[in-house]
């Protein structure tokens, strides 16, 4: 996807959101899957759909399911420190 470590400068990786109503996803470059997101709310999709940017996170280690908001906070702070954390910035495709 061409994300880089945190350290580094966040890279433009390409619009990889498809957002429509209410399901948000992100290609992530298998050719048959996306990954569908959890609701982010009708805010935060506002900001892509508008043509703003949106960050991805990509965890190296893994994370148990059902995490709640501030556990899922503490695992990217301490993911980045470690520099087990990979970022970009995405936009919003217009076609699926």
């Amino acid at each position: 996807m061409g994300l880089r470590r945190v350290v580094e400068s966040v890279p433009y990786v390409g619009e990889r959101l498809l957002i429509r109503g209410p399901i948000t996803a992100l290609d992530y470059g298998h050719h048959d899957c996306l990954l569908r997101l959890p609701d982010p709310g009708p805010r935060w999709r506002a900001h892509p759909t508008r043509g703003g940017l949106a960050c991805i996170t990509l965890g190296l280690d893994s994370m148990p399911l059902g995490a709640s908001r501030d556990a899922i906070g503490m695992y990217i702070r301490r993911s980045a420190a470690a520099g087990r954390a990979l970022v970009g910035a995405t936009g919003v495709r217009t076609r699926w």
